[in-house]
């Protein structure tokens, strides 16, 4: 039994799309791409709609991916927050 058979093929390319966005960001602030925490959640939320759209799924499923895909994706860049000290608008 592979991963793809536990979980599913929509879960793990979420969970891929969730990985490869993270990579991309912390390596966008490395770069010095990205200064901010609210530039980083408009990128992240553009492209979480543009994923989003790709998925032949009912609008309440949308909803729901979109939301666990914003949870996935925060905790981790909270972390990356702290961890690279990115500026925060008060």
């Amino acid at each position: 039994m592979s991963l793809t058979d536990f979980i599913g093929v929509r879960d793990l390319s979420m969970i891929y799309f969730s990985c490869t966005l993270i990579s991309e960001i912390e390596k966008g602030i490395h770069q010095k791409k990205f200064y901010y925490q609210e530039q980083i959640f408009t990128y992240v939320k553009k492209q979480i709609d543009m994923y989003i759209q790709t998925l032949d799924v009912r609008a309440a499923l949308k909803s729901i991916y979109r939301t666990e895909l914003n949870h996935l994706l925060n905790k981790k860049l909270y972390n990356l927050f702290k961890e690279y000290n990115v500026f925060a608008c008060l």
